[in-house]
């Protein structure tokens, strides 16, 4: 059985402690916590002859994660660099605790704005996160494909983020690969969508181009297996030779994208070209 994600480990102060107030993990007094929570307590007192006090002082942390955040840090980047846990950042960012252990504020602290990863214009993860939920999938599903809160999405999805880091972009460009090829599940996030004016994967020609325009398309109506139309296929299989897509080929010909790679399909026309 996996434990507890909210249980520390051995060999930690906390561990030694024990958790009296909540009772969520009894106490430890195995030899490898007892030397952490006296390593903790002699740092403290040292700490305290000092005068720098037994812990930090919220505000400066809460207010160095703000401007994290602000630079272009995402929360899930700050628990990464620093090694401080979810729940603790959650704890420091909604002021459930007056103070802030030593060790937990310089790791925060020594995180700069300055080495925040290079961000890019938003419009493309904006785009394919609005592309994937108009199609079906919701923002629940594809946060933890990305490594981003379901929060953190909706910014980006609502455009409250000018400008993401090069890894959101990049995670949210592998997921839109993987799911934009299958319609999700959900008709009431299709819906959502539609009402936002969102647009599918289907309506950009260049969906990272911040002057693309989505282009609406025609309702589709599937090809019946007698009703083929004879007349188009010459015509689809001399653009195919030359390169062109069943994007590109819908356009020209004035039709469904949907429609044209059923031709394609239906007569064998990928395999010809």
């Amino acid at each position: 059985m996996n434990p507890r994600r909210d249980i520390p480990a051995h060999g930690t102060a906390s561990r030694y402690r024990g958790d009296p107030r909540k009772k969520r993990w009894t106490a430890c007094h195995c030899e490898k916590c007892l030397t952490a929570f006296r390593r903790q307590r002699k740092a403290r007192e040292l700490r305290v002859a000092q005068g720098l006090g037994a812990r930090h002082a919220l505000e400066p942390v809460l207010n160095h994660i703000h401007l994290l955040v602000e630079s272009g840090w995402t929360l899930h980047g700050i628990e990464k660099a620093s090694g401080v846990d979810r729940r603790g950042l959650y704890n420091i960012r909604h002021r459930l605790q007056r103070t802030v252990n030593h060790s937990t504020a310089h790791r925060l602290l020594a995180l700069q704005p300055s080495a925040t990863p290079r961000l890019v214009n938003a419009v493309g993860a904006r785009r394919r996160v609005q592309a994937l939920v108009a199609i079906g999938w919701s923002m629940s599903s594809l946060a933890p494909e990305v490594g981003l809160s379901h929060t953190a999405l909706e910014d980006i999805a609502n455009g409250r983020r000018v400008r993401v880091t090069t890894g959101t972009h990049e995670a949210i460009r592998a997921a839109y690969r993987s799911f934009s090829k299958k319609p999700g599940p959900s008709g009431w996030v299709r819906a959502f969508a539609a009402r936002q004016g969102w647009h599918g994967p289907l309506a950009w020609d260049d969906i990272d181009d911040p002057a693309a325009t989505p282009e609406a398309l025609e309702p589709y109506t599937p090809i019946g297996p007698n009703s083929r139309d004879s007349m188009r296929i010459p015509e689809i299989r001399h653009l195919l030779a030359f390169g062109e897509s069943p994007a590109s080929i819908a356009r020209q010909m004035g039709g469904s994208e949907k429609y044209i790679r059923d031709l394609i399909t239906q007569n064998g026309l990928s395999r010809a070209a």
